[in-house]
Parts: C-alpha cells; structure tokens; sequence
C-alpha cells in the first residue's frame, strides 16, 4: 500500500498541506509578486520621475519609486504623456501647452458673444414694422392713416377720394376727437392729385340704433375728363377732352326697419360749372368735336330730391360707407366690395334733377343694383361675388340730359377693359362676375369678367352692341379690409390695368 507523504509550506511549516495544495498556493504567491514587483522593476531600470509629479506640491521628493511608477503609468494611460525614447515617460501640462477643444470653443464663443450685434431689418422688413404700427381706416375709395407715434389733432394722411380720371391723389383728412365714442361723425378734408384734379368734402351727422340723418358739402375740379360720344358705337378715335367744376351742398335722412333693411331721402343743390379742360398732345375739346352735344357751354344748377330703399345682408361692417351710401356724393354704379364674402345687397334710388336755371335740362333717373356673394371654404375668402346693374333715365318733352351728367360704363368701377366714361347714354345696363381665392394671408386674387351695353330706346337693345372685357386682379388685404387692388383686364380696344386704394362697397 503506497502512502502519500505530507509536505510544508514555505510560508508556514507548521501546518501540514498536501502536495498538490502546496504548488497551488506557491503559482498565486509567485503571481502576486510578479505583478507588485513589475512597477519597481520599471522604475529600476532607470526611469526617472515625470516633471509635473517632481513639481506638483501634493507629490514629495520621497515619494516612493513605486508610486511614482504607476503615477507614469496612470498618466500615460490618460493621455497625459508621451514617450521620448525607450522605456522613458514624459507627461505635458497641458496648461503649459496649446489650449483644449473644449477651451478652444470656449473662448470663441466668448469672442463671438462680445462682437454680437442684433440683426439689422432691411428695408422690406422695416416697411413692414411701419405698416403693422400703423393705424387708420379703409373706406369706399380711400384709405386713411394714423401715423404711429405722432399726434396731428385729429388730422390724418387720407390717399384717394376724387374721380377715377384723378389717378392717385392724396390729401389731409380732419375728425374732431371730441366725437369720440358718441352717435355723431364728421369729417372734413382736402384732396389733390398729380393730374390736375382737386377738392374737398365734409360731413357732420348723427346716427342711431334705428335712425341716421347727416348733412354734407363737396367740391371737385375735374379739368381732364373724356368724352367719346354718345351710345355703343362710338368710336375711340373721337376722344375729346372737356372740364367740370361740382359744388354739392345736401342733407339725407334714413330710417331702420329691422337689422337689413333701410328707407330714406334726401335732397340737395349741385352746380355744374362747365369748362374748356386741360388738352394734352394736341387733344381736341368737346366743344370743338361735339359742338351740338346737350350741355356744351352750359352752366347748369340742379334741385334734387330723392328718395331710397336698401337690404344689405353682406359680412361687411356698414359704417365705413357712412357719408356715401345713400347721398348723392356717389355715384349709383357702385363697385363690387372687396371684402364681402356672403350676403346679398340690394338698393334702389329714384331722384328728379330740376334744372333751377334754363328749365332745360330737368329729368328723372332710377337705378337699381343687386349683389350677391357665395362663399366656397368657409372661413375663407374663396367664393364668387356677383352684381346686376340697370340704370334708367326719362325726361319730358324737349327736356334733355347734359352729355357730363349721362350715366356711362368703362373704368374701374363697371368695364375695367375699357376707359373711364368710355360709353354713355340715357340708359345703362352691366353684370360683372368674379371668382375669388386667397392666396396668401394678406393677399387674394380674383378672376373676373364684365359685360355692359348703353342705349337710348329700348329698341336699341341687341347683341352686337355688348361691350365685354375679361381679367385678373390682385388684392392688397389688412385688418381693416382691402387696402388697394391691381387689375389687369382685356377687352376690344386692348388691355387695362387698374391700381386703386380703398375698400370697395
């Protein structure tokens, strides 16, 4: 029987340790030194103290080799240090060196942050900072303004206002701050335009919950206004050029019979003072091409009374037309509004002209005017706008009408393919149709076409004598409505473009 015989440790001779044990516990004693005494090994063969351990304060000129040593390693292992030459570690102070990124990046956001100026607005970005701080109101024809910052006393820059064959004109509107939050309005201003054109108007009124009643003054100078001849034949060739001077002094009363429906009547004095006109180009005047034409060289001195029905059913705020819509400061042939995207807007005037002076010219004229509006997308001012208009004017006897005060068509607010006045006659018959889209958030865009016809009788009604245009048109919309419009529109004598202010009722 073979007995296996007991052993010592090195370490401990008195407890007995069977031999396999024993070369065990011998390899994990070897190992362990092997890995205390490989930092001392390095340190013996010649390596040397880094330079930022010798001068940090925390590490003593006696610090032990072995941790000096694996200081080195510790710092080689960061990054801290290089190699220079076998077996040898240097370490760098970084701070001694070039910067970090990370201070790198600091210090040019530092830089960047002392240059940094805030972005300077060009002069787009600057206009429209104006606009946005500026205040005012948009009426049927013009547009007023309150300059941010300046207090004028009620005084304000008004832009439109006189007759299309003004082109653009400007002036000074007053309104008396003491008015302010009560039932009564007034104004006064003054006008004038590049063309020659200029004038003035005011009102003072006072309206109710069911009531409205208001006098008004107005005078226009109008030295550049065309005359083509009479009827839907008349040639563009035959232009000629006559001038008109128009004092309206007047007063309206109107009645509320329900939330849409109005009744009134008014009555006022107008003079018509007629003038040779301004001729530009070798333009010829009216007294010399139409020298038998009614109201050639006569001053004529009106007494009218009227009377008016109107339902307006229309998404549009009333009192902006305050002062125009009934009275004869305006024109029947109304324009489309602009702003209007449903409702429906019906109006009918009869008013005499008594002529105060020859007893020549007296005679009686009714118009009738409907609208209509249907909206596409809610919310929206997609839809399409429609408007039938007729105007009808009878005289008695010899009586006749002056050739200036014939209804007519052409221009902006009827054929927009054609000149302002550009057809006249006794009777007047138009529709205009468009279809709207907004096309972004201040501007809308619309494609319309027009149709009208003038006659004398009746008899004269036909197809042949249609005038029609087709067009497109851009509107310039702010809180207060449209504030201007440019429109491009085609008919038989070529193609016309139109830029006014105002928002149109």
């Amino acid at each position: 029987m073979t007995h296996r015989t007991a052993s010592t440790c090195c370490l401990c001779r008195c407890v007995p340790i069977p031999q396999p044990a024993t070369r065990i516990l011998c390899l994990a004693v070897l190992l362990v030194g092997w890995m205390v005494g490989r930092p001392c090994t390095a340190q013996t063969a010649g390596a040397e103290p880094t330079a930022f351990l010798s001068a940090s304060p925390s590490v003593s000129a006696s610090a032990s080799p072995a941790f000096v040593g694996r200081a080195s390693s510790s710092a080689l292992r960061r990054g801290d240090g290089r190699r220079d030459g076998p077996g040898r570690a240097v370490a760098v102070d970084r701070a001694d060196d070039e910067p970090s990124r990370a201070r790198q990046w600091r210090d040019r956001r530092q830089s960047k942050r002392q240059t940094m100026h805030p972005p300077r607005p060009g002069w787009l970005d600057r206009t429209g900072r104006f606009i946005r701080r500026t205040r005012g109101a948009v009426l049927g024809d013009q547009v007023l303004l309150d300059l941010p910052d300046i207090d004028l006393y009620g005084i304000r820059p008004v832009f439109g206002g006189l007759p299309a064959g003004a082109g653009l004109s400007a002036g000074l509107n007053y309104q008396p701050r003491f008015l302010d939050g009560t039932n009564r309005h007034a104004y006064a201003q003054a006008l004038y335009s590049l063309n020659g054109y200029y004038g003035g108007d005011a009102i003072y009124g006072v309206e109710g919950d069911d009531y409205v009643h208001y006098a008004y003054a107005r005078y226009h100078h109008k030295p550049q206004e065309d005359f083509y001849g009479t009827g839907p034949d008349s040639r563009e060739d035959a232009e000629a050029i006559y001038g008109v001077d128009e004092v309206l002094v007047g007063g309206l009363f109107g009645r509320s019979l329900g939330d849409n429906l109005t009744l009134g009547t008014h009555a006022s004095v107008r003079a018509d003072r007629f003038v040779q006109g301004t001729a530009e180009g070798g333009m010829p005047h009216v007294s010399d091409r139409f020298p038998e034409a009614a109201g050639v060289g006569r001053d004529v001195t009106y007494v009218m009374i009227g009377s008016f029905v109107e339902y307006d059913s229309r998404d549009v705020p009333g009192d902006r037309a305050y002062g125009q819509r009934f009275a004869p400061t305006e024109d029947r042939l109304r324009r489309l509004s602009l702003d209007a995207t449903s409702g429906l807007y019906l109006s009918s005037q009869i008013t005499h002209h008594l002529d105060a002076g020859y007893d020549r010219f007296s005679f009686t004229r009714f118009s009738i005017d409907l609208q209509e509006y249907f909206s596409i997308d809610e919310g929206t001012h997609h839809g399409v706008a429609l408007r039938q208009f007729a105007s009808f004017t009878h005289t008695s006897g010899d009586q006749k009408v002056p050739f200036y005060r014939l209804q007519s068509v052409g221009g902006s607010e009827s054929l927009r393919g054609y000149p302002t006045g550009r057809f006249r006659d006794y009777n007047v018959l138009l529709t205009n149709a468009e279809v709207r889209c907004q096309v972004w958030h201040w501007l809308d865009m619309a494609v319309f076409g027009d149709a009208g016809h003038v006659f004398r009788r009746f008899d004269d009604l036909g197809a042949d004598t249609i005038r029609g245009n087709v067009g497109v048109g851009f509107r310039l919309r702010t809180d207060e409505g449209t504030a201007a419009r440019l429109e491009f529109a085609r008919g038989t004598e070529g193609t016309r473009m139109t830029l006014e202010l105002g928002s149109l009722l």
